[in-house]
C-alpha cells in the first residue's frame, strides 16, 4: 500500500517519525495491524554477491481474504536495485512473484 501526501512531503519519512505517520494513517480510518499481516514478501536467493548483479525473487504471499492492490515495495540500502519501482496487486490467499536484480556496493 502506498499513501500518497501531497507532492510538498516527498521526503516526509525522512523527516518525520514513524509514530506521528501510523498515527495519522490510523486516524484516516487504516488499519494499521492489518497491513502489516496482510503482506509478507520473501527474497530468494538470501546471499547476494558483493559488487556483482544478482537476480533474485521477490514473492509477496498474501494470507488475508481480501485483495491487497497497488502494493508499492521499497527496497533500500546501499545497493543497486532493478526494476526501481516495483508495484503489485496480490490475490486473496495468493502469492506474486516478480524478478529483480540486486548489486549490493558494500
Amino acid at each position: 500500500m502506498f499513501v500518497n501526501l501531497g507532492p510538498s512531503t516527498e521526503n516526509l519519512c525522512d523527516k518525520v517519525d514513524s509514530g506521528f505517520i501510523e498515527y495519522v494513517l490510523q486516524k484516516a480510518g487504516v488499519n494499521i495491524s492489518s497491513l502489516h499481516s496482510q503482506v509478507d514478501c520473501v527474497l530468494q536467493p538470501t546471499k547476494i554477491a558483493l559488487g556483482r548483479w544478482t537476480k533474485v525473487n521477490l514473492t509477496m504471499h498474501n494470507e488475508s481474504a481480501t485483495d491487497t492492490k497497488d502494493i508499492a515495495v521499497k527496497i533500500s540500502g546501499p545497493a543497486k536495485i532493478l526494476p526501481a519501482n516495483i508495484r503489485s496487486t496480490v490475490r486473496a490467499q495468493s502469492h506474486v512473484d516478480i524478478e529483480i536484480a540486486i548489486m549490493p556496493m558494500e
